[in-house]
């Protein structure tokens, strides 16, 4: 049986842009992104050692830096981007999950978003 443990941060908050309308290139919007990191978590607990687990204050600080930096289209460019990114950076996360909502970019709705999923290859 495979232990599968989650590091997750949810509803970060982020200013980037992204959209393919001129008024949606003009400026930053809020993408409201939550992440799910796939690791094992017994080496980290059994040592109590930062070292041997994933960072959520690390990996929350590179989402916000990544997202202010980027400018997409769609987000599913950003969302698969982002993903690579993070599993690139974080060698202990062996999968990852991201839900991203774009509020306000439907009058009728309270958000539209994504949710994709990737696997270290």
């Amino acid at each position: 049986m495979t232990m599968q443990d989650i590091i997750y941060i949810h509803a970060i908050r982020v200013r980037t842009v992204i959209g393919i309308l001129p008024h949606e290139r003009a400026a930053k919007q809020t993408l409201i992104i939550s992440c799910e990191l796939g690791t094992d978590t017994r080496a980290a607990g059994e040592a109590d050692d930062i070292k041997q687990a994933l960072d959520y204050a690390a990996i929350c600080a590179d989402i916000i830096k990544y997202a202010e930096n980027s400018q997409y289209g769609l987000i599913e460019a950003f969302a698969e981007h982002l993903a690579a990114h993070l599993l690139a950076a974080y060698p202990l996360a062996a999968n990852i999950r991201l839900d991203i909502q774009k509020p306000g970019a439907l009058e009728a709705t309270r958000e539209v978003g994504l949710r994709i999923y990737r696997e270290r290859n």
